[in-house]
């Protein structure tokens, strides 16, 4: 990317590497190459859902459990199927110390999918970087939690001060 034309950069609900997700990756996407149909199980009615509310904390909206049940839906086979196999390999942890720019590594403190201490390790890993926790938002802040997510990457913005935004 071209330093020159990033001034600050937010990390929202993110890893640098993906090591705890191998083994489930590696089931999924080396199934889904074998046994037509197992992608689509992830996106069946029961399991989809139950997927998709992993990604909240506890007070999401049944609209928008719904609305990410229906992207995950919509995700066609080979989408899915590459987006595992990309992440088994995922690690960007040697590269963060060479961050050309501030910033804000955000996370809820109930995500679930990329934990509040993988943001930790970002944020440990980046000079200068700020950590944020939103307390009690999950995986999908900017659905559940997007007024506080807000305070937390607009500067100036109203917001309350120390590591957990309520």
């Amino acid at each position: 990317f071209a330093q020159e034309r990033l001034n600050s950069v937010v990390l929202l609900s993110t890893l640098c590497r993906a090591p705890g997700l191998r083994m489930w990756q590696h089931i999924i996407g080396e199934a889904s190459a074998y046994v037509p149909g197992v992608s689509g199980m992830m996106r069946g009615k029961n399991v989809g859902f139950l997927t998709t509310r992993l990604g909240f904390g506890r007070h999401a909206l049944p609209s928008h459990i719904e609305l990410v049940q229906q992207m995950m839906a919509t995700t066609d086979h080979e989408t899915l199927q590459h987006a595992t196999r990309t992440l088994m390999n995922f690690d960007l942890s040697e590269s963060l110390p060479k961050f050309p720019c501030p910033t804000v590594v955000a996370s809820g403190t109930a995500d679930l999918v990329t934990p509040p201490a993988d943001a930790r390790d970002i944020a440990s890993r980046l000079p200068g970087s700020r950590l944020e926790m939103v307390r009690g938002a999950g995986h999908l802040i900017m659905l559940e939690a997007p007024d506080r997510l807000y305070k937390v990457v607009v500067p100036g913005a109203q917001r309350q001060h120390g590591p957990l935004v309520d």
